[in-house]
């Protein structure tokens, strides 16, 4: 069995191996260059998913395809689909999600708590949202947004004419949110199979104080009740966008305890990756899991606590797997390096997850160890 991976960066390099595990083969697709997962396949192709000849060959060697990110044109998955590729998550539930304001609006429908949006195609109507949501709040680009790219914590005018006057008028490609005053930003890993099981990780709180996740805990340091509502919240976005693998559901905690879901990512999540080490089956094992048909994984954790630590770039230089050996030194440290070699500032490198029986005491291990390593 072959499943084919729309991407070929580190979601896909662990997702290939999570699925080499399993006597699964994987092939590896990427527009223009080769990427990190080509290290763990002898299976890749390199080209643009418009070529009907790349089409065609994804469709004939694999099984299933399946995807990295949710960045991939919803198009060309329905091209893939139509050409009798077996595409999962499915089209339709991309095309909603890799939008924010229809992925807003469809959860929004189903009764599912959002902060309140506006759509702001031109400058006009962003000031018109500032008088309805009030300053601070958040503006957000309505696609390929991630990692604080697209993100803007606006909190007076000028920066609106500041960001509009950067891109054509009528773009329609803008979406403002009022602001979360939360006391936790939470994520919580959801996985659906294709006959509609649903299983859900431990809620995990993230720390992200530039846009970019930092650190992962879990579980996370909230009462039974906030951690049940993150649980039904996130099952519940599962099933009414009708995903299929792994989705992240990222959440606040605001100030009255009440949970409220951010954003979505239909696909292997960074705030899943302590999964790998710290629970019965990992998230990338589960995603190939569900996208072939199979039985869902456990989902516990092995550990009272998990601490994943993020290896951001610091500056722009090159970097070695030698430069990671003091980090090794630390106990219990469970290392992952990417295999990107260029470094550059909040750069994803690699990560680090340690289990302890506290979360203080994980926490002090992986970030000793994240500071042993120079870049």
């Amino acid at each position: 069995m072959r499943i084919a991976i729309l991407g070929g960066g580190q979601l896909a390099k662990m997702t290939a191996q999570a699925a080499s595990a399993l006597g699964i083969e994987s092939l590896i697709w990427s527009a223009e260059q080769p990427a990190p997962a080509f290290a763990i396949s002898p299976y890749a192709t390199i080209g643009s998913l418009n070529q009907e000849t790349i089409r065609r060959g994804l469709i004939e060697d694999s099984d299933v395809i399946t995807l990295e990110s949710e960045f991939v044109p919803a198009e060309q998955l329905r091209a893939l689909q139509a050409a009798g590729g077996r595409v999962l998550p499915r089209p339709e539930s991309i095309a909603v999600i890799q939008d924010k304001w229809l992925q807003k609006s469809a959860l929004a429908e189903a009764g599912l708590p959002v902060a309140k949006g506006l759509c702001v195609p031109h400058l006009a109507a962003a000031h018109a949202a500032a008088e309805e949501l009030g300053f601070p709040f958040m503006v957000k680009a309505r696609r390929l947004g991630y990692d604080g790219h697209g993100t803007v914590l606006v909190r007076e005018p000028t920066q609106l004419e500041s960001l509009f006057a950067q891109h054509r008028p009528g773009a329609s490609d803008w979406l403002a949110e009022s602001w979360i005053d939360f006391s936790h930003e939470l994520s919580l890993v959801v996985v659906r199979g294709l006959n509609d099981d649903v299983a859900t990780y431990p809620l995990v709180k993230t720390l992200q104080p530039q846009f970019v996740c930092e650190e992962v805990w879990a579980p996370a340091p909230v009462c039974d009740q906030v951690a049940a509502a993150a649980h039904q919240i996130a099952m519940r976005a599962a099933v009414e966008l009708n995903t299929v693998g792994v989705m992240a559901v990222e959440m606040f905690l605001d100030a009255h305890d009440n949970v409220i879901i951010n954003e979505l990512a239909p696909r292997p999540h960074n705030s899943g990756h302590f999964s790998i080490e710290a629970c019965e089956t990992s998230q990338f094992e589960n995603h190939v899991r569900a996208v072939c048909g199979f039985p869902l994984g456990l989902t516990d954790l092995r550990a009272p606590a998990a601490v994943m630590v993020n290896i951001l770039g610091r500056r722009e230089e090159m970097v070695s797997v030698r430069q990671l050996a003091p980090a090794l030194s630390v106990p219990g440290v469970h290392l992952h390096f990417y295999g990107k070699r260029q470094s550059r500032l909040l750069r994803k490198l690699g990560h680090i997850t340690v289990l302890a029986p506290s979360l203080a005491e994980a926490r002090e291990r992986a970030l000793t160890a994240r500071n042993l390593i120079p870049f």
